[in-house]
Formats: C-alpha cells, sequence, structure tokens
C-alpha cells in the first residue's frame, strides 16, 4: 500500500485549498479521497465521517448525483463497521436517488450494493428477487467489499 499519511497531508491541504477558491466541489471530493486513505487504513468510522462532510456539501448545494454518491460511500464503510442495518438503510437511499436521476452506474452499483447489506443482514427477501439477475457489477462489489473486511 501507499503512504497514507502523506495522502491525506495531501487531500487536506487540497481541501483547504478548493475551499478557499469558492469550489466546495473540489473540497467535497477531497473529503471523499479523505475517506478512501481511510478506508485503505481500515478506518471505516474515520472513512465515513469523511463521507459524511462530503454529503452535506453536496446536500447544501442540491447535487442529487453527488449526494447519492457519498451515501453510497457511506453505505460501504457501515457494512465494513458491521452495521448492516444502517448498510442498508444508505444503499436504500442511493439507490433511490440514481433511480430518480436515471444514472446507470449508480443504479447498478446501488443494487449490488443493497443485496449484499440485505443479504448481511438477514433481510434478503425485502430485496426481491430479480435485483441481483439484473446487476452486473455484483463480482465487483464482492470482491471490494470482501477486501475491505479481511
Amino acid at each position: 500500500m501507499g503512504d497514507f499519511d502523506h495522502s491525506r497531508q495531501v487531500l487536506e491541504e487540497g481541501q483547504r485549498l478548493f475551499f478557499e477558491q469558492g469550489s466546495p466541489w473540489g473540497a467535497a471530493f477531497a473529503l471523499s479521497k479523505l475517506g478512501l486513505v481511510m478506508e485503505g487504513k481500515k478506518a471505516f468510522q474515520q472513512a465515513m465521517d469523511f463521507q459524511r462532510e462530503a454529503l452535506d456539501i453536496f446536500r447544501s448545494y442540491g447535487d442529487r448525483v453527488g449526494e447519492a454518491y457519498y451515501l453510497s460511500r457511506m453505505s460501504v464503510d457501515a457494512f465494513a463497521l458491521g452495521d448492516h442495518d444502517d448498510s442498508v438503510s444508505l444503499a436504500t437511499q442511493d439507490y433511490e436517488i440514481f433511480l430518480e436521476t436515471g444514472h446507470r452506474w449508480g443504479i447498478q452499483v446501488s443494487r449490488c450494493r443493497l443485496a449484499f447489506a440485505l443479504l448481511a443482514s438477514g433481510g434478503m427477501s425485502r430485496l426481491g428477487s430479480n435485483c441481483c439477475k439484473r446487476c452486473r457489477l455484483c463480482w465487483i462489489t464482492t470482491w471490494s467489499q470482501s477486501a475491505f473486511t479481511r
């Protein structure tokens, strides 16, 4: 793996500069990447906190796709923390937004994340039988979520 401390320093500086330049989207991007750094360190609660900050920025500007993306990232962190009910809730929210906006990639990824969270929480019957059949990215999601919890 890389140098997480250096990555964090660079991203924190980037976040500061984005805010100074009046670019909340850039700041949210930097926060999200800080979350990915924390995921790499298996610091999932910290990762979720960074994603939540980014989520708040996108919500404040009414950016629905950005909101859905950060809800999706948070669902992965909740899954890694073992909070499968929260993962289901977050994945459901992002799935609904991606459906509303017609974001095809988001819909597919959300189906997968929702399926795994429901399976882990014992709620697979709530999912509906053809969700998993329609998901073409489950193998990616399986790998990424199992990699986080190893």
